[in-house]
């Protein structure tokens, strides 16, 4: 398929979705920061950054803050994503979930129980949301083959 064909298609695309509410189309890696999204790094840094800066963090933050740390040192020459934070805290939920007699604890989380997993799955999400919510996303078409 040529490039402009691939051109046209996109546009047809475009066009059908206009009248509708909500709609984005990624493709390829990169995609989504070509969009002005926050890339995966981003939002784990920016996490961070709020969960620091605070005096009194909760116990669900001081979690996030172990994982993070965690995932930090053992991916000394690699960034740490808001998957990473979220793969190890759904790890830990299916361990509390399912091996409830084993005790797990960090640095900062002396005893970790399900409810500050779950409370800290829920932080990150909606700490993920509201990153979103004043980002307005470029809606060109663009197309590199």
């Amino acid at each position: 398929m040529d490039k402009k064909k691939v051109g046209e298609q996109l546009q047809d695309l475009k066009n059908n979705f206009q009248n509708r509410n909500v709609w984005s189309i990624l493709l390829g890696a990169g995609a989504s920061k070509d969009a002005q999204y926050l890339t995966m790094a981003e939002l784990c840094d920016n996490l961070i950054k709020k969960i620091t800066a605070k005096k009194d963090k909760k116990s669900h933050e001081l979690l996030v803050l172990d994982l993070f740390n965690f995932r930090k040192g053992e991916n000394k020459d690699k960034t740490v994503t808001i998957e990473n934070i979220l793969d190890e805290l759904f790890r830990l939920s299916w361990v509390k979930s399912n091996r409830s007699q084993i005790d797990i604890s960090y640095p900062s989380s002396k005893k970790v129980d399900e409810r500050t997993i779950k409370e800290a799955i829920l932080f990150v999400k909606e700490d993920v949301i509201s990153s979103f919510k004043d980002i307005k996303p470029k809606t060109e078409t663009t197309c590199e083959l």
